[in-house]
């Protein structure tokens, strides 16, 4: 991981993988995450919040928050996270940032508030938004000239930007073309079908997509490739069944549309990072 600046804490680029977790945890100062690609259900203090391509997602640093699932779908995102003027244990009524990062005390005060009062700590991202978080991770990796003064440059771009956005309506107001609907309604269902012998054409078809469209549309709604959008949804169907039957693992490979065992356990060791037999006794 790059080095830490005094005003920016941490950052990161996550590019679509098959194994990642993301347990609850807090940080130091005020996350921001740009999710680019992949639909995410996380948690704030209990609270869900889905997370989908092209959003915005904010966390205060007394906020315990992670997914709720075991594993995370495919996804790619970019996250920083900013210095604060403290370190807040609690929650706090009011709050100001780190010096660098050039705020007047109104505009810090007004930004605060802002983020204090939001119902939802997810919002569609804008187009500013979208184009100033990656090059600000980027950013942390460099060498180049006045770095510091550039990260501090984009950094107040991003949370004023954070902070014109959370006036706009949450992701009510996005709404999706029909072909991306047909889409979003098939993977609503493919948790129930996945055992079913699909194929990216048979998929596509489902959809009355061309198969290069419907590849196109589950990259940006899941991350992931058709083939791996539906080997995840087995493989957690196959965990489910491993923590609560005392099926053979060739009945469960045959159940979740394996067609052998061995690729079955190939495909589970990819995604859950161990055997379907080692995944069954640590359960």
């Amino acid at each position: 991981m790059p080095q830490a600046t005094a005003l920016l804490l941490q950052s990161g680029y996550w590019a679509p993988h098959k194994r990642r977790s993301l347990p609850p945890h807090k940080n130091a100062g005020l996350e921001i995450v740009y999710v680019r690609k992949g639909t995410l259900q996380w948690q704030i203090e209990g609270r869900s919040e889905t997370v989908r391509p092209n959003s915005v997602f904010f966390t205060l640093p007394w906020q315990a928050h992670g997914s709720t699932r075991e594993t995370e779908p495919g996804c790619e995102l970019h996250f920083v996270v900013i210095a604060l003027d403290t370190f807040y244990r609690r929650p706090a009524k009011s709050f100001g940032f780190a010096p660098g990062l050039g705020l007047s005390g109104r505009t810090a005060e007004s930004i605060a508030q802002r983020l204090l009062r939001a119902r939802s700590q997810t919002r569609p991202a804008s187009p500013a938004l979208a184009r100033l978080l990656p090059p600000l991770v980027a950013e942390q990796a460099s060498t180049g000239f006045a770095k510091n003064d550039y990260i501090a440059a984009l950094a107040r771009c991003v949370v004023l930007e954070l902070a014109r956005t959370l006036e706009r309506p949450p992701a009510a107001d996005r709404v999706p073309d029909d072909a991306q609907q047909r889409v979003t309604d098939f993977l609503a269902d493919l948790p129930q079908r996945c055992a079913e012998a699909w194929t990216i054409d048979s998929m596509a078809a489902a959809c009355t997509l061309k198969r290069t469209r419907f590849a196109e549309i589950v990259a940006q709604q899941t991350g992931d490739t058709p083939i791996m959008a539906l080997n995840r949804l087995r493989v957690d169907r196959a965990r489910t069944l491993l923590r609560s039957t005392a099926r053979s693992v060739t009945d469960i490979a045959f159940d979740c549309g394996f067609a052998t065992s061995q690729y079955f356990a190939r495909v589970f060791r990819d995604y859950a990072g161990t055997s379907p037999r080692a995944y069954r006794d640590g359960a």
